[in-house]
């Protein structure tokens, strides 16, 4: 403090105000508290002077940056989206045999599993028929053939079934479904090629 006549002065350090002080609101202390004073900075003259939003270019070259990249994406993702499809086929294919089991668990009544290579379609009793995909092709053993060559799985009450074997080939890709003729479990897995 430097006292000038019979006032005291306080003297700040020479960087105290600086712009960055000014565009955070910082101020030097004072024994009486203020409410927060926030003041806008002055800027270089023209980073202000544009009007507020976007140009058509701005947003065609966004817009276009971003359909190349989601189209680069697809690209790089093709290959996986196929695994998806078969595991899904797979996922679905053992869900429904398995429902099939519990159905006729749980009604005390035979329960068939259907696999029609006609319209390329499985179905459990009074179930939704599910697609089998062109590229997939399924081929049972020791199972019934019934009305119109469709092969068909039954499921008895007393947990067994008619048993068998079902092979699912995809390209080069061999899957098989063992059907358990004394406890209708059905176990799923990748064959030996």
């Amino acid at each position: 403090m430097a006292q000038t006549g019979s006032k005291a002065v306080t003297m700040l350090p020479v960087g105290n105000k600086t712009p960055w002080n000014l565009a955070w609101g910082i101020e030097p202390r004072t024994k009486k508290r203020k409410k927060p004073c926030f003041i806008i900075p002055v800027l270089p003259h023209g980073v202000f002077l544009r009007g507020k939003g976007f140009t058509l270019f701005e947003i065609l070259v966004t817009f276009t940056l971003t359909a190349l990249m989601i189209g680069l994406a697809l690209f790089m993702l093709h290959p996986n989206l196929e695994k998806y499809r078969i595991k899904k086929f797979l996922s679905t294919f053992h869900h429904e045999l398995t429902i099939a089991h519990g159905l006729a668990l749980q009604t005390g009544k035979r329960t068939l599993f259907y696999i029609d290579p006609e319209t390329r379609s499985f179905w459990a009793d009074n179930r939704k028929r599910h697609n089998i995909p062109e590229d997939i092709e399924v081929r049972g053993e020791n199972l019934k053939i019934g009305a119109g060559e469709k092969t068909t799985v039954v499921f008895y009450p007393d947990g067994s079934c008619g048993g068998g074997i079902l092979f699912l080939k995809c390209g080069e890709k061999l899957w098989e479904c063992v059907l358990n003729p004394a406890t209708g479990v059905s176990i799923m897995h990748r064959a030996s090629s």
